[in-house]
């Protein structure tokens, strides 16, 4: 039997704002855990820099978890690129590399979801 993606949809609030998303069922809580990681840095924010509004916020929170996503692309990359000099095409993967390919299907998601969240506020 073919292994069938349920999709679900989920409702989020990020910043006190609530947004309606299609997502697979097997994602969805990893959705939440996020939108309530962003709602505890806008918070933390807040404290940090009262006189900002929630666009600021948001725009700086984008940009920082975009950094750090491009940085661990990078070494992520560079890594492949030092381990395939010296693997053996025959070789079992090691636990290493099999976290690595775990890390790049989580960047992945990570990417689908920042593209979900920037089609929900260019339809918003």
């Amino acid at each position: 039997m073919e292994n069938q993606e349920i999709m679900v949809k989920t409702s989020l609030t990020i910043a006190g704002r609530l947004y309606t998303l299609s997502v697979l069922a097997e994602d969805e809580a990893i959705f939440q855990e996020i939108v309530a990681t962003i709602n505890q840095d806008i918070s933390n924010a807040q404290l940090k820099y009262p006189k900002h509004d929630k666009q600021d916020y948001l725009a700086s929170l984008l940009f920082n978890k975009s950094l750090e996503l491009y940085k661990n692309k990078l070494e992520l990359t560079a890594y492949r690129n030092s381990s395939s000099k010296n693997a053996d095409s025959n070789t079992v993967p090691t636990p290493l590399q099999s976290f690595d390919l775990e890390l790049e299907t989580v960047h992945h998601r990570l990417d689908t979801i920042r593209d979900l969240l920037e089609q929900s506020l260019l339809i918003s």
